[in-house]
């Protein structure tokens, strides 16, 4: 990943105090900003780079994502074990295997995120796919209305 300069930088929590390039914000060690290792500066995370790929508010893209990233890596496996011919076969089994799992998740929570949009449009407002901060774990939806704040967890069963 790059900055606007130009420069290589990476998401990473600090282990000591720094200050932002950009905006000049103080930042304090263990919180999560972007370092150019060239210049030794600090970016935080409002200030980085737009290039920062997010699937975030897109309901189900993390599902879809998450069973991309195993197809792959399991054919791969497969690739170097026993060669190109059998990774041809794997892939076919694996794409059938992760579309019978990640993928009917992806839906539910689309579908679960289409309906909501559908019953009380703006009234609501709704937030999709939200990391949980320290984890790799996130947030199906949010949805925010004046009786309060839902978190949701979809299930397609």
């Amino acid at each position: 990943m790059t900055d606007a300069s130009g420069s290589a930088c990476s998401r990473l929590r600090l282990r000591f105090p720094g200050t932002c390039t950009s905006c000049g914000i103080s930042s304090s060690p263990g919180t999560e900003a972007f370092w150019n290792r060239g210049t030794k500066e600090a970016t935080c995370l409002a200030c980085g780079p737009s290039t920062t790929p997010t699937t975030a508010d897109t309901a189900g893209a993390s599902a879809a994502s998450e069973g991309k990233r195993r197809k792959a890596k399991r054919v791969e496996k497969v690739r170097r074990r026993f060669g190109d011919h059998a990774a041809v076969v794997a892939d076919e089994i694996v794409g059938r295997e992760t579309s019978e799992t990640w993928g009917k998740g992806s839906a539910g929570e689309s579908k679960l995120a289409a309906f909501v949009a559908q019953e009380v449009g703006d009234s609501v407002i709704a937030l999709h796919d939200r990391l949980i901060p320290g984890t790799k774990g996130n947030i199906d939806h949010i949805f925010i209305t004046s009786m309060g704040v839902w978190v949701v967890d979809a299930k397609a069963y």
